[in-house]
């Protein structure tokens, strides 16, 4: 398992003997276009695997490209994923709270008066 903050990888194989564990975090374009073109996959700073890895299928790679590409998006839309539930999640109960919606438009309507005068 990738240790995080250090220059140098190591293996846990407290899980398994055969893993690929990918990193998207510092990601670059060029990285992407090195694995999809190169079969030694051991080298990528990105992945973290047992020395010797080699994968000689060129849709093995391209479905590990694939799948670090999701990952970087997801980690990307993270946060204004967040905002937009919480947001979905807080209106409904902000009306319910104000007794409905017409209720909320009269307290909005009340509240300006009530400044204004």
């Amino acid at each position: 398992m990738a240790i995080e903050g250090t220059s140098t990888r190591t293996c846990d194989k407290s899980f398994c003997e055969d893993h690929l564990l990918l990193s998207p975090k510092d990601l670059g374009l060029w990285d992407l276009i090195k694995l999809l073109f190169s079969k030694n996959i051991e080298n990528r700073k990105f992945i973290d695997c047992p020395e010797g890895t080699t994968e000689e299928s060129f849709s093995q790679r391209f479905v590990i490209l694939v799948s670090i590409v999701a990952q970087k998006f997801l980690h990307l839309v993270y946060k204004p994923l967040n905002w937009v539930g919480s947001a979905v999640e807080f209106m409904p109960n902000f009306i319910d709270v104000n007794g409905g919606f017409f209720k909320l438009l009269g307290n909005i309507v009340t509240g300006f008066f009530f400044l204004i005068f």
